[in-house]
Protein backbone atom coordinates (compact mmCIF):
# COMPACT_ATOMS: atom_id res chain seq x y z
CA UNK A 1 0.00 0.00 0.00
CA UNK A 2 1.07 3.41 -1.15
CA UNK A 3 1.04 6.04 1.31
CA UNK A 4 1.09 10.20 -0.14
CA UNK A 5 3.63 11.38 2.96
CA UNK A 6 4.27 14.51 3.14
CA UNK A 7 7.40 13.45 6.19
CA UNK A 8 8.71 17.35 6.28
CA UNK A 9 5.48 18.39 8.63
CA UNK A 10 4.12 21.76 7.51
CA UNK A 11 5.65 21.96 4.14
CA UNK A 12 3.73 23.50 1.77
CA UNK A 13 3.17 21.66 -1.41
CA UNK A 14 1.37 18.97 -2.64
CA UNK A 15 1.90 16.01 -4.43
CA UNK A 16 0.62 15.11 -7.77
CA UNK A 17 0.98 11.03 -7.25
CA UNK A 18 1.72 8.70 -4.25
CA UNK A 19 4.53 8.25 -3.16
CA UNK A 20 6.33 5.72 -0.55
CA UNK A 21 8.13 7.27 2.38
CA UNK A 22 11.46 5.95 0.96
CA UNK A 23 11.53 7.52 -1.95
CA UNK A 24 10.75 10.98 -0.46
CA UNK A 25 13.68 13.58 -1.01
CA UNK A 26 12.93 17.49 0.17
CA UNK A 27 16.27 18.72 0.98
CA UNK A 28 16.89 19.79 -3.07
CA UNK A 29 13.79 21.59 -2.60
CA UNK A 30 13.57 25.08 -0.82
CA UNK A 31 10.68 25.58 1.33
CA UNK A 32 9.82 28.43 3.42
CA UNK A 33 9.84 26.54 6.87
CA UNK A 34 11.92 26.14 9.52
CA UNK A 35 12.23 22.47 9.15
CA UNK A 36 14.66 23.49 5.90
CA UNK A 37 15.93 26.61 5.92
CA UNK A 38 18.72 25.78 3.54
CA UNK A 39 19.43 23.75 0.56
CA UNK A 40 20.62 20.24 1.89
CA UNK A 41 23.65 18.83 -0.29
CA UNK A 42 21.90 14.75 -1.05
CA UNK A 43 24.59 13.19 -2.67
CA UNK A 44 22.31 10.98 -4.51
CA UNK A 45 20.84 13.73 -6.19
CA UNK A 46 24.12 15.54 -7.15
CA UNK A 47 26.44 15.32 -10.25
CA UNK A 48 29.89 14.59 -10.13
CA UNK A 49 31.27 17.95 -11.00
CA UNK A 50 29.76 19.75 -7.88
CA UNK A 51 30.38 16.82 -5.86
CA UNK A 52 34.17 17.54 -6.93
CA UNK A 53 33.64 20.66 -6.07
CA UNK A 54 32.14 19.98 -2.65
CA UNK A 55 35.01 17.38 -1.52
CA UNK A 56 37.68 20.26 -2.61
CA UNK A 57 36.58 22.42 0.15
CA UNK A 58 34.90 19.66 2.88
CA UNK A 59 35.24 16.50 4.22
CA UNK A 60 33.07 15.73 6.17
CA UNK A 61 29.38 13.49 5.61
CA UNK A 62 26.63 13.03 7.49
CA UNK A 63 25.21 9.08 6.77
CA UNK A 64 21.49 8.03 8.61
CA UNK A 65 21.08 4.90 9.42
CA UNK A 66 17.96 3.54 10.87
CA UNK A 67 15.79 -0.33 10.48
CA UNK A 68 13.07 -1.76 9.02
CA UNK A 69 11.42 -3.78 11.76
CA UNK A 70 8.09 -3.50 13.91
CA UNK A 71 6.95 -0.54 15.52
CA UNK A 72 4.05 -2.03 17.72
CA UNK A 73 0.25 -1.98 16.33
CA UNK A 74 0.33 2.11 16.12
CA UNK A 75 3.62 2.62 14.22
CA UNK A 76 4.91 2.00 10.51
CA UNK A 77 8.32 -0.19 10.30
CA UNK A 78 10.27 2.70 9.06
CA UNK A 79 10.25 4.61 11.81
CA UNK A 80 13.60 4.26 13.17
CA UNK A 81 15.07 5.41 9.45
CA UNK A 82 12.74 8.17 8.97
CA UNK A 83 13.94 9.22 12.24
CA UNK A 84 17.18 9.26 11.41
CA UNK A 85 17.10 10.45 7.39
CA UNK A 86 14.67 13.66 8.66
CA UNK A 87 17.42 14.36 11.55
CA UNK A 88 20.48 13.69 9.07
CA UNK A 89 18.97 16.13 6.27
CA UNK A 90 17.77 18.67 8.60
CA UNK A 91 21.31 19.36 10.06
CA UNK A 92 22.99 18.61 6.59
CA UNK A 93 21.00 21.49 5.30
CA UNK A 94 21.80 23.89 8.20
CA UNK A 95 25.37 23.22 8.25
CA UNK A 96 25.70 22.58 4.79
CA UNK A 97 27.56 19.40 4.76
CA UNK A 98 26.59 16.14 2.76
CA UNK A 99 24.17 13.34 3.41
CA UNK A 100 24.03 10.41 2.35
CA UNK A 101 21.17 8.03 1.57
CA UNK A 102 19.99 6.41 4.41
CA UNK A 103 20.57 2.86 5.51
CA UNK A 104 17.20 1.47 6.35
CA UNK A 105 18.13 -2.11 7.32
CA UNK A 106 19.62 -2.91 9.88
CA UNK A 107 20.46 -5.38 12.94
CA UNK A 108 17.36 -6.34 13.78
CA UNK A 109 17.06 -10.43 14.68
CA UNK A 110 15.39 -9.26 18.25
CA UNK A 111 12.42 -8.37 16.12
CA UNK A 112 12.15 -10.96 13.77
CA UNK A 113 8.71 -12.29 15.34
CA UNK A 114 6.66 -9.92 13.94
CA UNK A 115 5.41 -10.24 10.60
CA UNK A 116 7.26 -7.71 8.11
CA UNK A 117 10.71 -7.31 10.04
CA UNK A 118 13.80 -7.09 8.05
CA UNK A 119 16.88 -7.49 9.04
CA UNK A 120 20.66 -8.39 8.49
CA UNK A 121 23.42 -10.23 10.50
CA UNK A 122 25.65 -8.32 12.38
CA UNK A 123 29.19 -9.08 10.62
CA UNK A 124 27.28 -8.47 7.60
CA UNK A 125 26.19 -4.79 8.84
CA UNK A 126 29.64 -4.02 9.91
CA UNK A 127 31.16 -4.51 6.70
CA UNK A 128 28.98 -3.07 4.29
CA UNK A 129 28.82 -0.01 6.52
CA UNK A 130 32.27 -0.34 6.88
CA UNK A 131 32.77 -0.34 2.87
CA UNK A 132 30.97 2.04 1.86
CA UNK A 133 32.45 4.30 4.46
CA UNK A 134 35.30 3.25 2.82
CA UNK A 135 34.66 4.76 -0.34
CA UNK A 136 33.80 8.40 1.30
CA UNK A 137 36.89 8.62 2.37
CA UNK A 138 38.42 7.66 -1.28
CA UNK A 139 36.41 10.79 -2.58
CA UNK A 140 38.44 12.81 0.21
CA UNK A 141 35.71 12.47 3.62
CA UNK A 142 38.08 11.97 6.62
CA UNK A 143 35.35 12.15 9.05
CA UNK A 144 32.09 10.99 9.44
CA UNK A 145 29.06 11.38 12.10
CA UNK A 146 26.41 8.10 12.10
CA UNK A 147 23.25 9.37 12.72
CA UNK A 148 21.63 7.07 13.93
CA UNK A 149 17.92 5.76 15.45
CA UNK A 150 18.28 2.44 15.76
CA UNK A 151 19.31 0.77 19.03
CA UNK A 152 20.10 -2.37 17.63
CA UNK A 153 22.69 -0.53 15.54
CA UNK A 154 24.77 1.10 17.97
CA UNK A 155 27.62 -1.28 19.02
CA UNK A 156 28.08 -2.03 15.38
CA UNK A 157 28.42 1.37 14.28
CA UNK A 158 31.24 2.07 17.18
CA UNK A 159 32.78 -1.48 16.16
CA UNK A 160 33.40 -0.03 12.63
CA UNK A 161 34.08 3.31 13.88
CA UNK A 162 37.10 2.04 15.58
CA UNK A 163 38.14 -0.14 12.36
CA UNK A 164 38.25 2.76 10.45
CA UNK A 165 40.25 4.60 13.38
CA UNK A 166 42.77 1.86 14.24
CA UNK A 167 43.47 1.95 10.25
CA UNK A 168 43.65 5.53 10.22
CA UNK A 169 41.08 5.67 7.46
CA UNK A 170 38.82 8.40 8.71
CA UNK A 171 37.67 9.60 11.95
CA UNK A 172 33.92 8.15 12.45
CA UNK A 173 31.04 8.34 15.34
CA UNK A 174 27.93 7.38 15.88
CA UNK A 175 25.19 9.15 17.49
CA UNK A 176 21.83 8.28 18.90
CA UNK A 177 19.13 11.14 19.21
CA UNK A 178 17.67 10.42 22.09
CA UNK A 179 20.73 9.59 23.95
CA UNK A 180 21.88 13.48 23.02
CA UNK A 181 18.63 15.04 25.07
CA UNK A 182 18.07 12.52 27.90
CA UNK A 183 16.80 15.04 30.26
CA UNK A 184 14.09 16.51 27.98
CA UNK A 185 13.23 13.02 27.23
CA UNK A 186 12.55 12.15 31.12
CA UNK A 187 11.11 14.95 31.30
CA UNK A 188 8.37 14.68 28.70
CA UNK A 189 6.91 11.33 29.63
CA UNK A 190 6.21 9.56 32.93
CA UNK A 191 8.13 6.05 31.31
CA UNK A 192 9.02 7.12 27.55
CA UNK A 193 9.56 2.98 26.53
CA UNK A 194 12.69 1.90 24.78
CA UNK A 195 10.67 0.42 22.00
CA UNK A 196 7.87 2.03 20.15
CA UNK A 197 7.18 4.20 23.59
CA UNK A 198 5.71 7.31 23.64
CA UNK A 199 9.08 9.19 22.37
CA UNK A 200 9.08 7.26 19.22
CA UNK A 201 5.86 7.97 18.93
CA UNK A 202 5.75 11.44 19.21
CA UNK A 203 8.53 11.89 16.77
CA UNK A 204 6.69 10.21 14.08
CA UNK A 205 3.38 12.10 15.19
CA UNK A 206 5.62 15.35 14.38
CA UNK A 207 7.14 13.98 11.14
CA UNK A 208 4.42 11.70 9.49
CA UNK A 209 1.49 11.53 11.44
CA UNK A 210 -0.51 10.14 8.70
CA UNK A 211 1.79 6.80 9.04
CA UNK A 212 0.27 6.90 13.02
CA UNK A 213 -3.11 4.76 13.64
CA UNK A 214 -3.66 7.23 16.38
CA UNK A 215 -7.16 4.64 17.19
CA UNK A 216 -4.45 1.83 18.79
CA UNK A 217 -2.29 3.81 21.13
CA UNK A 218 -4.49 2.72 24.11
CA UNK A 219 -4.24 -1.03 22.58
CA UNK A 220 -0.45 -0.66 21.98
CA UNK A 221 -0.48 0.63 25.57
CA UNK A 222 -2.36 -1.94 27.23
CA UNK A 223 -1.39 -4.80 25.39
CA UNK A 224 2.50 -3.85 25.44
CA UNK A 225 5.33 -3.78 28.37
CA UNK A 226 4.05 -0.67 30.07
CA UNK A 227 5.63 -1.04 33.61
CA UNK A 228 9.16 -1.86 33.66
CA UNK A 229 12.42 -1.25 35.43
CA UNK A 230 15.91 -2.08 34.99
CA UNK A 231 15.60 -5.46 36.66
CA UNK A 232 12.67 -6.46 34.15
CA UNK A 233 14.03 -9.44 32.29
CA UNK A 234 16.69 -10.65 34.33
CA UNK A 235 17.80 -12.92 36.62
CA UNK A 236 20.19 -12.98 39.56
CA UNK A 237 21.73 -10.19 37.44
CA UNK A 238 22.37 -11.94 33.82
CA UNK A 239 19.40 -11.01 30.97
CA UNK A 240 17.20 -13.90 30.07
CA UNK A 241 15.94 -12.38 27.44
CA UNK A 242 16.89 -12.52 23.58
CA UNK A 243 13.77 -11.49 21.44
CA UNK A 244 11.14 -8.01 21.95
CA UNK A 245 8.61 -10.98 22.11
CA UNK A 246 10.12 -12.26 25.19
CA UNK A 247 8.92 -9.36 27.06
CA UNK A 248 5.93 -7.78 24.92
CA UNK A 249 3.68 -9.51 23.23
CA UNK A 250 2.42 -7.06 20.71
CA UNK A 251 6.23 -5.57 20.54
CA UNK A 252 6.24 -2.24 22.52
CA UNK A 253 7.03 -0.48 25.73
CA UNK A 254 5.88 2.27 27.73
CA UNK A 255 2.90 4.44 27.26
CA UNK A 256 1.89 5.71 23.85
CA UNK A 257 -1.21 7.38 24.68
CA UNK A 258 1.40 10.05 26.51
CA UNK A 259 2.82 11.24 23.07
CA UNK A 260 1.88 14.25 21.05
CA UNK A 261 3.05 15.50 17.68
CA UNK A 262 3.87 18.94 20.25
CA UNK A 263 6.44 16.89 22.09
CA UNK A 264 7.60 15.31 19.07
CA UNK A 265 8.53 18.87 17.59
CA UNK A 266 9.98 19.92 21.13
CA UNK A 267 12.41 16.75 21.03
CA UNK A 268 12.96 17.31 17.09
CA UNK A 269 14.37 20.93 17.30
CA UNK A 270 16.50 19.96 20.65
CA UNK A 271 17.88 17.04 19.42
CA UNK A 272 18.72 18.56 16.06
CA UNK A 273 20.47 21.39 18.00
CA UNK A 274 22.67 18.84 19.87
CA UNK A 275 23.57 16.85 16.36
CA UNK A 276 24.40 20.63 14.68
CA UNK A 277 26.90 21.39 17.09
CA UNK A 278 28.40 17.77 17.19
CA UNK A 279 28.94 18.16 13.18
CA UNK A 280 30.51 21.73 13.98
CA UNK A 281 32.88 20.52 16.73
CA UNK A 282 34.37 17.74 14.55
CA UNK A 283 34.62 19.13 11.59
CA UNK A 284 36.62 22.02 13.62
CA UNK A 285 38.96 19.08 15.22
CA UNK A 286 42.49 18.88 13.76
CA UNK A 287 42.13 15.61 12.14
CA UNK A 288 45.62 14.06 13.82
CA UNK A 289 43.57 14.49 17.50
CA UNK A 290 41.16 12.53 16.41
CA UNK A 291 43.19 9.69 15.31
CA UNK A 292 44.18 7.09 17.55
CA UNK A 293 47.23 8.05 20.14
CA UNK A 294 50.68 6.43 19.90
CA UNK A 295 51.80 3.60 21.69
CA UNK A 296 53.25 4.08 25.15
CA UNK A 297 56.50 2.77 23.82
CA UNK A 298 56.79 6.21 21.85
CA UNK A 299 56.18 8.34 24.26
CA UNK A 300 58.87 10.60 25.69
CA UNK A 301 61.12 8.25 28.43
CA UNK A 302 64.06 8.39 30.03
CA UNK A 303 66.67 6.47 27.76
CA UNK A 304 66.68 3.69 30.41
CA UNK A 305 62.95 3.05 30.18
CA UNK A 306 63.19 3.16 26.71
CA UNK A 307 66.06 0.93 26.32
CA UNK A 308 64.17 -1.92 28.72
CA UNK A 309 60.82 -0.92 26.84
CA UNK A 310 62.43 -1.98 23.63
CA UNK A 311 63.90 -4.89 24.38
CA UNK A 312 60.79 -6.24 26.08
CA UNK A 313 58.80 -5.48 22.53
CA UNK A 314 61.92 -7.29 20.85
CA UNK A 315 61.87 -10.23 22.78
CA UNK A 316 57.64 -10.71 22.13
CA UNK A 317 58.17 -9.84 18.56
CA UNK A 318 60.62 -12.67 18.48
CA UNK A 319 58.52 -14.67 20.14
CA UNK A 320 55.45 -14.70 18.13
CA UNK A 321 57.15 -14.49 14.67
CA UNK A 322 58.17 -18.39 15.72
CA UNK A 323 55.13 -19.72 17.83
CA UNK A 324 52.98 -18.67 14.76
CA UNK A 325 55.48 -20.14 11.57
CA UNK A 326 54.62 -23.23 9.96
CA UNK A 327 56.47 -25.62 8.20
CA UNK A 328 55.08 -28.64 5.37
CA UNK A 329 56.93 -31.19 6.37
CA UNK A 330 55.89 -34.77 4.44
CA UNK A 331 52.51 -32.95 4.04
CA UNK A 332 52.03 -32.24 7.20
CA UNK A 333 51.89 -28.91 8.81
CA UNK A 334 54.29 -28.88 11.59
CA UNK A 335 54.37 -26.62 14.17
CA UNK A 336 57.91 -24.67 14.38
CA UNK A 337 59.77 -24.78 18.12
CA UNK A 338 60.11 -21.76 19.68
CA UNK A 339 63.67 -21.41 20.27
CA UNK A 340 65.10 -20.51 23.72
CA UNK A 341 65.66 -17.00 24.41
CA UNK A 342 67.99 -15.62 26.55
CA UNK A 343 67.64 -13.44 28.96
Amino acid sequence: MNHTAKYWPDVDTHWDLPITIASLSFCKQTFNHALVQHVCMYIAEERWPELKEYFVDNSLALVPLGSTEQHGPHLPLATDYMIAEAYARKAAAETEFLCTPTVNVGVSPHHKQFSGTMWVDAPVFRNYVESFTRNLAYHGIDRVIFVNAHGGNVQHLREVGRRLRDDRVLYAIEWMWNESIPDLVNDLFEQNGPHGGPKETAMIQYLADELVRNDRLAEAHEEGLSSFDSETGRKFGARTFYDAIDNTENGVLGNQTDATAAKGKEMFEAATEQLIKLTEWVNKQPLDELMPKSHVWDSPLDEAGRGRGMKIRNRLVHLMRNVTGLDRAGGRLAVTTVPHVPR
